[in-house]
């Protein structure tokens, strides 16, 4: 059975590949694309660490505005898979936030 307008991670993998490509290149919509897709996961990532809405949208935001920052290093041979790589971001500052 199939889950109709589900993304498999596969491409939505490529998707995040290609966007953060594109915000290395300074494309600004690329980051608001970006955010529609990857927010919903990086919002519920930081509530799980911090525990409050309000800070997991804090939270979300300033992720966004590094990967905004480091979208023109990111480099997949070096940083890995561009999902794990996003998250990975969000969970540092999610955790930074914490003390």
């Amino acid at each position: 059975m199939t889950t109709t307008g589900a993304l498999s991670p596969r491409p939505l993998n490529g998707t995040v590949v290609e966007l953060l490509q594109r915000c290395g290149s300074g494309d600004s919509s690329a980051l608001m694309r970006l955010y529609d897709i990857v927010s919903p996961l990086v919002y519920r990532l930081s509530l799980m660490v911090l525990g409050e809405e309000s800070k997991a949208q804090a939270s979300t935001g300033r992720t966004f505005a590094i990967v905004w920052e480091s979208a023109p290093r990111y480099d997949l041979a070096t940083d890995g898979t561009a999902l794990p790589w996003l998250l990975s971001i969000a969970h540092r500052q999610a955790r930074s936030e914490l003390g």
